[in-house]
């Protein structure tokens, strides 16, 4: 996966393949990002080839799959806890 700053699709495939940061990768597919989605990329995955773990971490971030952290200690702080005996 390669992400370029492009006014359309074309001219990223054409400034990938300049460029020669598409290491002469087979063109699969493309796709244009809106202002929400490009505000996700980190300055660091542009340009570039990214890894294929690169790429789906940033995907999943995309797509909302980012996993949640688990909430602090304190968050459940307060709270009772019940425990069921089986009788």
């Amino acid at each position: 996966m390669i992400i370029l700053e492009a006014s359309d699709l074309m001219h990223a495939r054409f400034r990938a393949n300049l460029e020669e940061v598409d290491q002469n990768a087979e063109f699969a597919e493309g796709h244009v990002l809106g202002d929400e989605h490009a505000a996700m990329i980190p300055e660091n995955m542009i340009g570039r080839m990214l890894s294929l773990d690169q790429a789906r971490r940033l995907i999943g971030r995309m797509a909302g799959g980012t996993p949640k952290r688990p909430a602090p200690p304190s968050v459940g702080a307060g709270r009772r806890r019940v425990r069921r005996i089986a009788r």
